[in-house]
């Protein structure tokens, strides 16, 4: 991954990490679609989303996210 697609996925983070702090909870399924309708694959999504909860930024339970108080 080059310089430029590395800052796209952080500002794609970034826009997950909004989205679940306004909504609270946020389902997985949700997350997906607006990622998916935006071009982006399962694989994809996962990626991230893994990589956010590895690095504490959120926390998933019954396939639903919710943001931590770690700060991005």
């Amino acid at each position: 991954m080059n310089t430029e697609q590395m800052q796209i996925v952080k500002r794609i983070a970034r826009h997950i990490l909004a989205t679940i702090s306004e909504v609270g909870v946020a389902p997985a399924s949700a997350i997906y679609l607006a990622l998916q309708e935006q071009g982006a694959t399962l694989n994809q999504f996962n990626s991230i989303m893994t990589t956010l909860v590895e690095k504490g930024y959120v926390t998933s339970e019954n396939d639903a996210y919710q943001i931590t108080d770690k700060i991005l």
